[in-house]
Parts: C-alpha cells; sequence; structure tokens
C-alpha cells in the first residue's frame, strides 16, 4: 500500500503465508508473480 501511495508500480508476489489475503492482494497490485525469478 506504501508503493502505491508512492505513485510506485506494485506488484504482488504469491507467498504461503498471505494466502487468505490473495483477492486483495489482487485487487491492490498491476501484477501478480508467483515468486521473484519471474522478474529475470
Amino acid at each position: 500500500m506504501a508503493g502505491k501511495a508512492a505513485g510506485m508500480t506494485v506488484f504482488a508476489v504469491e507467498d504461503e503465508f498471505s494466502e487468505p489475503l490473495r483477492e486483495k492482494k489482487l485487487a491492490l497490485a498491476d501484477g501478480w508473480v508467483r515468486d521473484y525469478t519471474e522478474f529475470i
């Protein structure tokens, strides 16, 4: 949320800890990745 407030592009990263928040993360983020290797 801080990144969005700063006008930045924000990607959500899938993880087990925040699985219950997945839909909220998708709604707030500009994109979604399963892990950081997708940026390479």
